[in-house]
């Protein structure tokens, strides 16, 4: 279910926002992309930022199949 929600809010972010137009015309084009005025740099920050909560919030259903933290419960995946 939260992986629905998660999902379906980043294809909104992608498809239906002007920072998600800016993501997709600077990953067509980064120097015309430039030149419509677009900040390459607020843009990359933010899809970083994205993909660095996304990362977290698989970190955070993957380990809610163990009892306790453990220093080497990503092993396996990794």
């Amino acid at each position: 279910m939260v992986t629905a929600v998660l999902l379906i809010g980043m294809r909104f972010i992608v498809l239906k926002t002007r920072i998600g137009t800016a993501m997709r015309a600077l990953s067509f084009n980064p120097v015309a992309a430039s030149l419509v005025g677009i900040n390459n740099d607020v843009v990359i920050s933010f899809t970083f930022a994205l993909g660095s909560a996304l990362a977290a919030a698989g970190g955070i259903l993957y380990s809610m199949n163990y009892q306790a933290i453990d220093p080497l419960m990503g092993i396996l995946p990794g």
